[in-house]
């Protein structure tokens, strides 16, 4: 049925189980995720799943279900197209991160829908509806395009160098860090993407178990 409210449970291991959707859990995550934050990947999962784990829930199956709740949001066709809201295959480092762009996501919420996102009571999903209905025009999709411009597409000299200014204008410090990859594929892009979120949340299983035993 469309237009009903989201879930507030999941199935982790096929067990039902409680979380908390709240869109800062999973903006926390995401920055934590990039800057590969282990105590901070721990801290999200404490508080995504409120209220503990279930008897029978380990920590693998709660952050695979985690993961699978976060990618649900940012990329929900990621299984039947051939494109992801998070990265391309020219393009594989991040275009945005909730951290360092918080002011640009603030204003444009603000400025396209009203919505204060310091007071507002938003599900993850919901929340990331709302962000890619963002106009092409407004300041953080125009950021985000230029980052994930692939320079050695650009033929003219010119324009060429007008972009890879503003790249570096509007560069992200935490990608930085990070040495980028070239992928062949799209297929390759979004198994490593896959591959890098889940060993992110093997860092958190610890804490998750934890969780379950209290």
């Amino acid at each position: 049925m469309l237009f009903m409210p989201k879930t507030r449970v999941i199935e982790a291991g096929g067990i039902k189980t409680p979380i908390d959707p709240d869109f800062r859990i999973m903006c926390d995550y995401g920055a934590a995720a990039l800057r590969k934050d282990k105590k901070a990947l721990s801290e999200c999962a404490g508080r995504f799943f409120f209220a503990g784990l279930p008897d029978g829930v380990g920590g693998g199956d709660a952050a695979a279900a985690m993961n699978n709740f976060y990618l649900d949001g940012l990329a929900p066709d990621r299984k039947k197209e051939k494109s992801s809201a998070i990265f391309s295959v020219n393009t594989p480092a991040p275009s945005f991160d909730f951290e360092e762009d918080e002011v640009y996501f603030y204003a444009a919420f603000l400025s396209e829908y009203g919505i204060d996102l310091n007071s507002a009571v938003l599900h993850w999903l919901d929340f990331c509806a709302l962000f890619r209905g963002l106009p092409d025009e407004c300041r953080l999709k125009r950021i985000i395009g230029i980052r994930a411009e692939n320079l050695s597409e650009i033929r003219s000299k010119s324009e060429k160098a007008r972009v890879k200014k503003l790249k570096k204008l509007f560069a992200l410090k935490c990608a930085a860090r990070t040495a980028p990859v070239r992928y062949a594929t799209v297929k390759e892009r979004d198994e490593a993407l896959l591959r890098m979120v889940n060993e992110q949340f093997e860092a958190a299983k610890k804490a998750l178990e934890e969780v379950r035993e209290k």
